[in-house]
């Protein structure tokens, strides 16, 4: 029965990646790794991430105030309008799934038109929290300036930190250690103090109790995750080029959002 719901959850997860193909539908609150922050102000990860961690310091004036409530009030609508569109992709793959042959570039069709909507909504949001940040007196941008570059910084550490390891979209992840070429799938969680040695697996979906060993060469599954198997040669090929797919998405969020350039 493990097996059966497992071989279920995987199927559709790999329907939705060759549907999608390397589209990623646009998830607000999120940054470049797939982990930002949420809370207000917190959609795209970008400015107006910086200007909302930093507001008790800016000391902002009462037309400010009012344009920092309107971005953040739009910001909590574009998330809700991503998360409407997310569950409208996911409910046409189930949908196409039950059908004896799906219409993958229906889907396809729906999550490029879903990734659209959701560029359009950041780049609303994004105008409007650039707008109030014109608004600034030097004293206050040298208080965003000074919080950006201490982000990049720990994004770049981040970076080093993970450098050949893939890390999914939508992972809950407690603190542990990551082994080279491990892989953490998409909205799997992982408890503290898990240790994923070289080349070890999660499975998507799979739920890690704290202090678990993921083998190398292994991918764990399942709610708890359990061994499933030993990873093939294939496999171990096809999970490798996750690092570039991720390193991708990431440039192309620096790319949109002006940020500095990931080499």
């Amino acid at each position: 029965m493990f097996a059966h719901r497992f071989s279920r959850r995987a199927a559709l997860a790999s329907a939705l990646f060759v549907a999608l193909g390397s589209t990623a539908i646009a998830a607000p609150g999120h940054g470049p790794y797939g982990h930002g922050p949420k809370g207000p102000g917190a959609h795209g990860g970008g400015i107006e991430h910086v200007i909302a961690r930093m507001k008790g310091q800016l000391n902002l004036n009462t037309q400010q105030q009012a344009a920092f409530d309107n971005a953040v009030a739009a910001a909590r609508t574009a998330r809700e309008a991503g998360r409407a569109e997310r569950d409208r992709v996911h409910a046409a793959m189930k949908a196409e799934l039950a059908t004896p042959a799906p219409d993958f570039a229906k889907v396809a069709a729906l999550a490029d038109e879903a990734q659209a909507k959701g560029q359009a909504l950041r780049r609303q949001v994004r105008d409007q929290w650039l707008a109030l940040y014109a608004t600034f007196t030097p004293k206050q941008k040298l208080v965003v300036r000074d919080a950006w570059a201490k982000r990049v910084e720990r994004a770049e550490q981040h970076r080093e930190r993970m450098r050949e390891r893939t890390i999914g979209h939508n992972v809950r992840m407690g603190a542990g250690r990551f082994g080279d070429d491990s892989l953490v799938g998409m909205a799997s969680k992982v408890g503290d103090g898990v240790v994923v040695e070289p080349g070890g697996c999660i499975a998507a979906g799979a739920h890690v109790e704290p202090g678990t060993v993921v083998k190398a060469g292994w991918i764990w599954a399942g709610r708890p995750a359990r061994a499933f198997r030993e990873l093939k040669p294939a496999e171990r090929e096809w999970f490798a080029k996750g690092v570039d797919v991720y390193v991708g998405y990431a440039r192309d969020y620096l790319r949109n959002e002006g940020q500095t350039r990931i080499s």
